[in-house]
């Protein structure tokens, strides 16, 4: 065979020459093109436009997902200058087509899906106002319950959960196409606002399906916004429409939770915490100043603490797929907790629930009544005042008590002494006064019980005492008598 020198065609690393240089081996390996498939061409315009490009890895993958119709010559166009920044997006791609095309089955991703979330994972790099993504992140935005990717960018089919984004300040903007460049504007949350209110979003749903057959709209409008987001929307959708997914979304806000691989979890540990658990704390009345209606005032008394604290766990009672109103699970919680008890009526119930408190009191052993919980906290009088003025009573000593009628009332001398009270409070006055009496005779009643205790101790100590001295001196007594009898003997003895 007559010498060819090949070199003279692939000597150089110029982009043609080294195609040339790959079909030479191939050819020489005997693998020609398969009969039964067509390629798509490059265009020359497209080929002198990178003709002088260096060859590399993630420009030949492109060029095998061009060739095989999987993206288009915008898209080519588009990704093809930067092509070594998506390296990896590229390869991404390019397993998920080998991996199909092992695959017997039906193939599940189109040349629409492929250029559209390797577009979107590109310009996801390319835009320093969109978040970052993967390829296997975009393959879940592209059509899904409420997204679609469209050119790339990534498009809400869903006006209430554009909505619940708005709220939770997710930024979007509008596409600005000037020729062969593409920017981004971002929009206010007022511009979303205002189209919302102004109804531009009611026929998102046919605009998306005109999106999904590659129709463009012929005039730019606020429907058309793009998310930049696009991260966080993973996060979101994962939790979206789950029960309590609306609290759980303001208790993210309040509480600085970021959007990550955790997130999935926080809402599992908000529902259990803000949600399923109870902490339920009894109080008994212990005074009656206020009768007229119920008063924390007479349950909140100094060093007084909850007779009974319990904790309830209503998860596996409701679980954890049905969303129940707050007010439906306190009163799962509540009844649970009666259930094996016999409550004195009167009582307070202090509910916490996650964040909130809620009180109630019982109207018999069982049943129970709602109490508002400013109403209840509300002391209907000026207690300063009063605590200020009887203390003034007390030290001039002002107060006595007399049987009136027969019956001991409290008295307060002069009688002009209550003009210092607000006429509305003096009910209140009375009987904190009266309770002030009482426990002071009370005190003084512990007082004189403890003298008495502490005369008895000393009596008996002084009557031990002196019956100990009494032996001593009976025990004297009798060794004086018998040494005085010895001396006697002894005085006879020497006679």
């Amino acid at each position: 065979m007559k010498e060819v020198n090949l070199f003279t065609y692939c000597g150089s690393s110029q982009m043609k020459e080294k195609l040339w240089r790959d079909m030479f081996i191939a050819h020489i390996f005997g693998v020609d093109m398969p009969e039964d498939i067509e390629v798509r061409r490059l265009s020359d315009s497209i080929k002198n436009g990178i003709s002088g490009k260096e060859f590399s890895p993630a420009l030949a993958s492109l060029l095998i997902l061009y060739g095989g119709g999987y993206i288009d010559d915008d898209a080519f166009i588009r990704i093809m200058p930067d092509c070594e920044n998506y390296s990896d997006e590229i390869a991404e791609v390019e397993k998920i087509l080998v991996e199909q095309g092992n695959d017997e089955g039906e193939d599940r991703y189109n040349g629409r899906i492929i250029q559209n979330v390797l577009m979107c994972a590109a310009y996801s790099k390319k835009f320093d106002e969109m978040q970052q993504i993967d390829i296997q992140s975009a393959l879940a935005l592209y059509d899904s319950s409420y997204t679609i990717i469209s050119d790339g960018f990534v498009h809400l089919k869903d006006k209430e959960f554009l909505g619940m984004l708005l709220e939770n300040d997710i930024d979007f903007a509008a596409v600005i196409t000037d020729g062969k460049n593409i920017s981004l504007e971002k929009l206010t949350k007022l511009d979303i606002q205002n189209g919302l209110d102004n109804g531009d979003f009611n026929d998102l749903k046919e605009y998306v399906e005109r999106l999904m057959k590659g129709e463009k709209p012929s005039e730019l409008s606020i429907k058309d916004c793009v998310l930049l987001d696009i991260k966080d929307i993973a996060y979101l959708t994962a939790v979206y429409k789950k029960p309590y997914y609306k609290d759980f979304l303001k208790y993210v806000k309040s509480e600085n939770i970021h959007f990550d691989d955790n997130f999935a979890q926080a809402y599992e540990d908000y529902v259990h915490k803000c949600k399923m658990k109870f902490t339920i704390r009894v109080y008994p009345r212990r005074r009656k100043i206020c009768t007229k209606f119920p008063c924390w005032f007479d349950y909140n008394v100094p060093d007084n603490k909850a007779q009974e604290v319990v904790e309830i766990d209503l998860t596996k009672v409701v679980g954890n797929e049905v969303e129940y109103a707050d007010e439906k699970l306190t009163n799962i919680a509540l009844d649970r907790y009666l259930r094996s008890r016999a409550m004195i009526p009167e009582t307070v119930l202090e509910i916490t629930h996650g964040e909130n408190v809620y009180f109630f009191i019982m109207k018999t052993d069982k049943e129970y009544d709602r109490l508002d919980n400013d109403s209840f906290r509300k002391i209907p009088f000026d207690f300063d005042d009063i605590w200020t003025t009887i203390s003034e009573w007390s030290r001039d000593k002002k107060i006595r008590k007399e049987l009136v009628g027969g019956k001991p009332e409290i008295i307060v001398t002069p009688e002009s002494e209550w003009e210092k009270i607000k006429p509305q409070d003096r009910e209140y006055a009375k009987r904190l006064l009266e309770e002030q009496v009482q426990l002071k005779e009370e005190q003084l009643s512990k007082n004189k019980f403890m003298q008495k205790l502490c005369e008895l101790k000393s009596n008996a100590e002084s009557e031990l005492k002196a019956k100990k001295a009494q032996a001593e001196e009976i025990k004297q007594k009798k060794a004086d008598f018998k040494n005085s009898k010895n001396n006697r003997k002894d005085g006879v003895n020497n006679a």
